[in-house]
């Protein structure tokens, strides 16, 4: 790998190292936020209440050997 090319994909990943750790500092501040504001309405239901459901709907189906 040239030496130039291997300069400008660290300069790149490490960009999108910063952008990553600002997204991630945003999406805690905004969660501690909601925290607070739940808190103070008196509401204290945790953020991920409602299970996640499986998109696909394959939940009881057995696999297929042929």
């Amino acid at each position: 790998m040239d030496r130039e090319e291997f300069f400008r994909l660290k300069k790149v990943k490490g960009v999108k190292e910063k952008a990553q750790a600002a997204e991630e500092a945003e999406r805690r501040k905004k969660m501690q936020q909601e925290k607070e504001s739940n808190k103070e309405n008196g509401s204290e239901k945790p953020a991920q209440q409602e299970e996640t459901k499986n998109v696909l709907g394959d939940e009881g189906d057995e696999d297929v050997i042929f």
